[in-house]
């Protein structure tokens, strides 16, 4: 949860209004999923320097990327900040953002980055190496759920203004895919720690920056922020200092409609420029339609069960025999269906287009003897109750609880009676990250595009601490955790990934559902519409034809 998020993985925000060079919007927001375009936004037949308008499930409570975690803020983030790397769109190679150029040491450790010289914040305090530094250092003390990227990084250095030398602690195989994710966006240090924020160990528990940051974002990237109301909508203006290539959509805004079936109806009216949240079941509708062009795209977003290790919070689902009766239990077949054309579900927790990708686990894998067997074995041969816990989530069109309701269905058939339980997404983020959830159903963006972002599930490892799997639980797991981190061996790395995905799979606190595609809809007047999974649409090349 971005994860999601960018997995999954999520954090409580403050819910702030506010806006960047001028006051918010004032009054209060329509309810999400029923707000009218704006004046002078999409309409059919709008103008080439109308806004364009982006309707997703709109998630992003504050613009500070020490904070920032919620599914869609690695769309925001990226294009009001930049870092030394990014992606391009058609390539998840690193690109040179701020940084011209760098090189890595023999020791694999050594990373020294050469700085452009042009770059000017928003603010017009110009860019140099203790921007980075002060970014990097606030980042790892915030000791956020963004921070683990930052474990690895043992010192930045800033030998002169225009150079940064980052030392690791060990050798990561994925270090210069990792500097391309929000959490490694540089921030206007002067501007930031004026207004409370700390680079020192103290940021933890006293930097109060986050609610200066949110109101008046400290980037550099293609767009300022023009106005924002959290879980709402943003309006983002192009940035006229921008040291490259200037936006093409002088205005955009991305606006939450969550009512896909809203959605729908804006986008088909002209009111809608581009659709992130379409449901495989509104295909019909769209494909027929000769003012709305339809795309079909993979994505890395996987939906899973999440099982805890701890009795106390799971009873019976902590049992391995439990976990992997569950397994059997699954209609995979009926989860494919729900999520779209294109939609499997990977063996274990490294997706398709990832190095070390086991393969499919099949769609004919359910047997519910052999679940029932299991869960006998378990001392369950009449099942049991259990509450099975979901946030208010979509993964790429699809909705949890939609999804719940099949694996509910899916486990009555072996005699477990699981209850839906739908929590509101930051209490379902709290009781995650507090290690409280015995049994949940979570989506899961990768932060960065690489196998080394998987092994967060692994024992001791983020995730894994969420379901409290600790290493002496797993040993062999845990020590092919650290061999696929620092392999550098792409051969070897496969061998090793095998063999942990095998053990996990067995058993193990995580079930893999689905693989989610992703409809992207948008007017046929719409240009340069680039889907990426790690930042899900570049806005920055988004145009009117």
């Amino acid at each position: 949860m971005k994860k999601h998020a960018r997995i999954l993985v999520l954090l409580l925000c403050v819910f702030l209004l506010a806006a960047c060079g001028g006051g918010n919007t004032g009054g209060a927001p329509a309810p999400a999923g029923t707000e009218p375009a704006d004046a002078g936004g999409a309409s059919t037949g709008a103008a080439p320097d109308a806004p364009i308008v982006v309707g997703l499930g709109f998630d992003v409570t504050t613009l500070d990327p020490g904070h920032s975690y919620e599914y869609y803020c690695s769309l925001i983030i990226p294009m009001i900040y930049d870092n030394l790397l990014k992606l391009a769109p058609n390539s998840n190679e690193p690109q040179p953002c701020l940084a011209t150029s760098y090189t890595v040491a023999g020791d694999n450790l050594t990373y020294t980055f050469e700085l452009r010289r042009d770059v000017v914040f928003f603010s017009g305090n110009p860019l140099t190496s203790k921007d980075v530094k002060f970014s990097f250092d606030r980042m790892k003390h915030l000791q956020t759920n963004s921070s683990i990227h930052l474990e690895g990084v043992e010192s930045v250095e800033t030998p002169d203004d225009y150079t940064v030398v980052v030392k690791l602690s060990a050798p990561d195989s994925s270090f210069t895919t990792k500097l391309t994710v929000q959490t490694f966006a540089v921030l206007d240090s002067a501007a930031v720690a004026a207004n409370g924020g700390l680079d020192t160990e103290a940021a933890v528990s006293d930097d109060s920056a986050e609610a200066y940051i949110t109101a008046n974002p400290a980037g550099s990237g293609p767009f300022m922020v023009e106005s924002f109301t959290p879980s709402v909508e943003i309006v983002l203006v192009r940035n006229p200092d921008y040291w490259g290539p200037p936006a093409p959509a002088e205005r955009i805004i991305v606006r939450n409609m969550s009512d896909a079936n809203s959605a729908l109806m804006m986008l088909q009216n002209g009111d809608l420029d581009v659709a992130l949240n379409m449901t495989p079941q509104q295909l019909p509708q769209l494909t027929g339609s000769a003012d709305v062009v339809v795309e079909n795209v993979p994505t890395n977003t996987i939906t899973y069960l999440l099982m805890n290790q701890d009795e106390q919070y799971a009873g019976p689902i902590a049992d391995p025999d439990v976990r992997r009766a569950i397994a059997y239990a699954i209609n995979y077949r009926n989860i494919h269906t729900l999520a779209g054309e294109g939609a499997f579900t990977p063996y274990s927790m490294v997706q398709s287009s990832f190095v070390g990708y086991y393969g499919e686990r099949p769609a004919d894998y359910t047997d519910l003897d052999k679940a029932k067997e299991l869960l006998a074995n378990a001392g369950y041969p009449d099942g049991f109750d259990i509450t099975l816990e979901v946030g208010d989530y979509e993964a790429a069109g699809t909705k949890l609880t939609d999804l719940a309701q099949l694996v509910v269905n899916d486990l009555a058939q072996i005699g477990i009676n699981a209850t839906i339980s739908v929590l509101e997404s930051n209490i379902a983020v709290q009781k995650y990250v507090e290690g409280k959830q015995g049994f949940a159903l979570w989506l899961w963006t990768p932060d960065y595009n690489e196998l080394n972002n998987q092994l967060a599930f692994m024992p001791d490892q983020k995730c894994g601490r969420y379901v409290n799997w600790t290493a002496d639980m797993s040993p062999r797991i845990a020590e092919l955790t650290t061999l696929v981190t620092s392999e550098l061996d792409t051969a070897q790395r496969v061998v090793y990934a095998k063999e942990l995905q095998e053990l996990v799979a067995d058993g193990g606190p995580w079930l893999d559902l689905c693989q989610h595609p992703r409809i992207v809809a948008y007017r046929n007047n719409i240009a340069s519409v680039d889907s990426n999974d790690s930042y899900h649409l570049f806005l920055n090349t988004l145009t009117r034809k």
